[in-house]
């Protein structure tokens, strides 16, 4: 009886053991289960945002993209190192933007991206600096820039005023001539007020100095001025490096191509209104005429326009892309006012010109008319399609708002869209902003302003360059019109009989 009571409860003692290691396995199966499906879902929600991410690859992550194709990364690590960093900056660039930011609808509202190889407006001499300009990129590294000549568009915190937006891109047809004739690799370098990759991104030309470059840059900058300032000649030997050359004006740059063609680097400023459009034939043509420039009764600095106005908007298109930011207010924008590329016109109104510091002494009355005047010059070159507006005064904006709601002609007719910026501050100039160095943000409203004029079909301007640059980057550059010189309006019905 003992043992077979003995033998009940070892059965008992198994059993329990059994089912206590049963009872452990379905814990650890529940707990695996239970992670496994944790992960799933994990999984499935970073599918689903990175798949959603890639949708926005070309807002949030072309510069990336456009850096892996374009910049000599020699080594496959480094390349998948950097693509590794950008899905992780941009995975975080979305979670900031996405609940506040709308995304950008490209077929709607995105600036024209170029293909510059199958366009007829570019001539072929650029396309194939464009591809010359990439095959040098990519053999270019850390040990033997030296070996390679640059060509800088530069605007450095040390070169003082640069000018505005317009006065610094506009003669990039020209740097581009030079660069061409000289064998020199173009970049733009900006440090006033902000980078300007802060605004815009390389497209089919990767203009954006490689990080590892910039310090070199920056070095002989420094070495340049010091040297400027010392005549020893020991100090100086010391100091040297690299060849180095600074100029400013359209007119010193062609002067010196021949001079400097043994320099490794050289930075160029130009301030011109007109881009230097002039110079730009004789370069292409191997004709420069340095006596010709001396006699100012024969010279015309718009001699070379029509040459701009045929390429620049594809030109843009070919070099540059909003960054992110900019091109998610630009979406904001046109689609709140329903505004269609190549079916609007716009006016610019730039009231400030040259007294940016000093914007009380233009009265208010001054400024209501000169903006009516501007909007009706508009309205008259393409009668009854929407316009936009953009001015520097926020007097003119409002001044515009209340004219088109009160005025029976554009009540019945053609609707006028204004934008302020979200703060309702004046648009800034890039070069005479009072405290200039602020936030790149502050200065989105120029680059938001200039890009939905550049998608205007027409365009009424006055004063200044930045007008003038928004109507030679427009669809159309032939439907312009300048509605004031200085203090005083034009007869906009007068131009334009005179035109036809």
């Amino acid at each position: 009886m003992q043992n077979r009571r003995e033998k009940y409860r070892q059965h008992v003692l198994d059993n329990n053991g059994e089912r206590t290691r049963w009872m452990k396995n379905v814990s650890t199966f529940r707990f695996l289960s239970i992670n496994l499906m944790a992960a799933c879902a994990y999984l499935w929600t970073m599918s689903i945002r990175h798949s959603f991410l890639l949708q926005l690859s070309p807002y949030y992550n072309l510069h990336r993209r456009v850096a892996l194709e374009n910049l000599p990364y020699n080594h496959s690590e480094l390349a998948i190192t950097e693509w590794k960093l950008t899905i992780e900056s941009s995975l975080q660039t979305f979670e900031d933007l996405r609940t506040n930011t709308p995304v950008p609808t490209a077929a709607v509202v995105e600036p024209d991206q170029i293909d510059h190889l199958a366009t007829t407006n570019l001539p072929q001499w650029m396309k194939g600096y464009f591809k010359w300009h990439k095959s040098q990129l990519q053999l270019l590294n850390e040990t033997n820039w030296k070996q390679h000549k640059f060509l800088i568009l530069a605007c450095t915190n040390e070169d003082g005023e640069c000018g505005g937006l317009a006065d610094r891109l506009k003669p990039l047809p020209l740097i581009l001539a030079v660069a061409q004739k000289t064998n020199r690799i173009v970049f733009i370098r900006w440090t006033r007020p902000f980078p300007l990759e802060e605004f815009l991104l390389p497209l089919h030309l990767n203009w954006s100095i490689p990080e590892w470059l910039s310090p070199q840059l920056q070095n002989l900058s420094n070495s340049f001025a010091q040297q400027e300032s010392v005549h020893d000649e020991a100090v100086m030997k010391e100091i040297s490096g690299p060849s180095y050359e600074k100029t400013k004006g359209s007119k010193n740059m062609v002067r010196n191509m021949r001079k400097f063609r043994r320099v490794v680097v050289w930075e160029v400023r130009v301030q011109d209104i007109f881009g230097g459009c002039s110079l730009y034939g004789q370069v292409v043509s191997n004709s420069v005429n340095l006596a010709q420039w001396k006699n100012k009764s024969a010279w015309n600095p718009m001699s070379g326009w029509h040459l701009y106005k045929e390429m620049y908007h594809d030109l843009f298109g070919t070099l540059f892309v909003p960054t992110p930011p900019i091109q998610s207010l630009i979406h904001q924008k046109m689609t709140s006012a329903n505004l269609i590329p190549g079916n609007y016109t716009a006016a610019h109104y730039r009231a400030f010109y040259g007294i940016e510091n000093q914007k009380q002494t233009k009265t208010k009355g001054t400024l209501r008319r000169f903006a009516r005047h501007a909007v009706d010059c508009a309205a008259a070159l393409r009668p009854g399609v929407p316009i936009y507006f953009a001015s520097d005064s926020k007097v003119a904006i409002e001044t515009v708002r209340e004219y088109a709601s009160n005025n029976a002609d554009y009540t019945n007719g053609p609707f006028i869209i204004t934008f302020a910026n979200e703060s309702e501050k004046e648009a800034l100039h890039l070069d005479k902003a009072p405290g200039w160095k602020t936030q790149p943000s502050d200065y989105y409203a120029t680059f938001v302003d200039i890009l939905i004029m550049s998608n205007a079909s027409c365009i009424s301007y006055g004063q200044g360059g930045f007008g003038l640059f928004a109507a030679l980057m427009s669809r159309s550059a032939n439907c312009t019109l300048q509605h004031s010189r200085k203090k005083k309006l034009l007869n906009c019905t007068k131009a334009l009989e005179e035109s036809s």
